[in-house]
């Protein structure tokens, strides 16, 4: 504000122009506060109605989907019905204890990490048993976001079989989640061949033999969990294509 002397000796404040543009936005708007209340409760509306409506555009999408799948279904042969009725169910029973066991994988990778220190990891301690393994589990940040990039995965297999595209993506994923398997296959082969080198070196065969099939093991199954990461992921796009050359014929 500039003050005004005047004849007698008072001081007249005047409004400078960014005082007047300041009173005039705080007259019009109510003050920011105001201002961003509004501007935030005005987004949260427009947000919650898209979401809604992509919702509800989605849920109409998947209503008039079932409902077309389930009318080819009845016009259908009573065994390709029941043929694709049980892959559907196979599929997602494979899914399930798939996603099972990518939990109990990502629990494996926060134990060798450190973060789950459940399990006693000390030099010589025994191996846990299978009930200290299951109470042992725990979703923590290596073991979530693991389990949240397999979940992702079967969202994207079933986005592209629905869409009937390229799976790159799916096989990416599937390439990332299969990464302790190829480990463990790696790693059981290279101690299987280094204990069977060394066997005749060590004083306690039973150990070696011990050795030896720990290593088979492992190798075994990082080979099946590196497949079923591969397979799982591929599956909704192979099992809806035969599905539909089912119904159709």
């Amino acid at each position: 504000m500039v003050p005004l002397r005047v004849a007698l000796g008072a001081y007249i404040p005047i409004p400078t122009p960014d005082d007047a543009v300041k009173y005039l936005l705080t007259l019009v708007l109510g003050g920011s506060g105001f201002v961003l209340f509004a501007a935030f409760l005005l987004w949260s509306i427009y947000s919650w109605y898209s979401t809604l409506r992509d919702v509800t555009q989605r849920g109409k999408d998947l209503g008039a989907a079932v409902q077309g799948a389930w009318s080819r279904m009845r016009r259908t042969d009573p065994a390709a019905r029941l043929l694709a009725i049980t892959g559907m169910a196979l599929m997602l029973a494979s899914q399930a204890i798939w996603l099972a066991t990518t939990y109990v994988v990502g629990n494996v990778i926060s134990v060798m990490f450190m973060l789950n220190k459940k399990i006693n990891q000390s030099p010589g301690a025994p191996p846990p048993s299978a009930s200290q393994a299951f109470h042992a589990l725990q979703l923590d940040a290596i073991s979530g976001v693991y389990l949240i990039i397999a979940v992702i995965g079967i969202v994207v297999s079933y986005r592209h079989a629905i869409d009937d595209n390229g799976s790159d993506a799916a096989t990416g994923i599937g390439c990332l989640l299969s990464i302790p398997g190829y480990a463990s296959l790696g790693l059981g082969l290279l101690f299987f061949v280094l204990t069977w080198f060394l066997k005749d070196v060590a004083h306690d065969p039973g150990y070696t033999s011990r050795e030896i099939a720990l290593s088979i093991l492992a190798a075994v199954v990082g080979a099946a969990y590196a497949a079923s990461c591969h397979f799982v992921l591929q599956m909704p796009a192979k099992v809806i294509r035969q599905r539909s050359r089912t119904l159709r014929y």
